[in-house]
């Protein structure tokens, strides 16, 4: 089901514009970074990880813009990922260090970390969106089943919506770290930046709230089987 432009900017506007004040946030903090790169060893990775918060959310809207479903959460687990990488190497610099030097780390000890630090446990999602991305006989069942679905006008508003919020979800991830790391190290400087990220997490606070995150269909078992 290929959305019009037209239906497609009405309907998610507030969303999509979030989005953009969000890249804007983190076109801001990578700027100041990229001048205070001495701040912190974890100061040059961070802005290779705001590149990444920069340009994946692009390349998502581009395809749901385009009535592609699959494809975007092929994309959302990888973003997934690296925003979740990214806090979980700023805390701990050994492992940051070791990281550098090609010692991967394993999804399930980044998620095991971000429980202790009280975040939502996002393996479920995780797992599920696996059977959109690994090459199993299941694959091709989980794509055509998500497809399907799409093809239902309210299905394909609620899949489209929820992509855009996790796109919020992560992108606020990428923009803490660099608030974080900038404001320890340069104090009342950046203040304004932290503030606007303030401002920019109550409102997707906001939006989850009216698209319901918890009736998507890429979770709960409703793709994979």
């Amino acid at each position: 089901m290929e959305p019009s432009k037209l239906y497609f900017e009405r309907q998610f506007a507030k969303s999509l514009y979030l989005i953009q004040e969000m890249g804007r946030l983190t076109d801001k903090l990578g700027a100041v970074l990229v001048d205070h790169q001495d701040i912190s060893p974890f100061a040059p990775t961070a802005v290779q990880f705001a590149l990444i918060a920069r340009e994946t959310p692009n390349a998502i809207i581009e395809l749901l813009r385009r009535g592609y479903l699959g494809q975007p959460y092929v994309l959302l687990r990888w973003y997934l990922e690296m925003a979740h990488l990214s806090y979980y190497l700023w805390q701990n610099p050994d492992r940051h260090s070791a990281w550098l030097l090609g010692k991967d780390v394993k999804p399930g000890s980044v998620r095991k970390f971000m429980r202790k630090e009280g975040f939502p446990d996002w393996g479920g999602v995780y797992d599920e969106w696996s059977g959109l991305v690994h090459g199993s006989a299941k694959l091709l069942l989980n794509y055509h089943k998500l497809e399907r679905l799409g093809r239902k006008r309210s299905e394909h508003e609620v899949i489209i919506g929820n992509a855009l919020v996790y796109l919020m979800w992560y992108g606020q991830k990428t923009n803490y770290v660099l608030a974080k790391l900038l404001q320890d190290s340069l104090g009342n400087s950046i203040n304004h930046l932290a503030r606007r990220y303030v401002e920019l997490d109550d409102k997707v606070s906001d939006i989850t709230r009216e698209l319901s995150v918890s009736s998507d269909p890429t979770v709960d078992g409703k793709i994979t089987e």
